[in-house]
């Protein structure tokens, strides 16, 4: 029974063992680097997608303060024109009381 097993102090037996060695480690090592790859590219993918949410954050947040900014600007504007209105108003109703005299 003994005999059937291999020589292990063949040379080309440990040689043969020692390429299929290496070639299983590389294999090994080829799928980590490539796993590694795979996860860099994907943390920069979602860094830059993190990046262009938080971008259009504040563009939706800046344009709605520029809505309220100018609906703001819109009551104050409407405000003074109808104060400008009331002003010429009441000019012109002073000439025309002061004319009737």
């Amino acid at each position: 029974m003994f005999n059937l097993l291999p020589d292990v102090n063949l040379q080309s037996f440990v040689r043969a063992v020692n390429i299929t060695t290496n070639d299983q480690m590389l294999v090994v090592y080829v799928a980590a680097l490539t796993r590694s790859i795979i996860a860099l590219h994907n943390l920069i993918a979602n860094k830059l997608q993190n990046r262009d949410a938080e971008r259009s954050e504040t563009k939706d947040k800046d344009a709605a303060a520029g809505k309220k900014d100018t609906s703001e600007d819109k009551k104050t504007d409407a405000d003074s024109a109808k104060k400008d209105s009331d002003a010429k108003t009441s000019s012109i109703d002073k000439k025309e009381s002061s004319s009737k005299k």
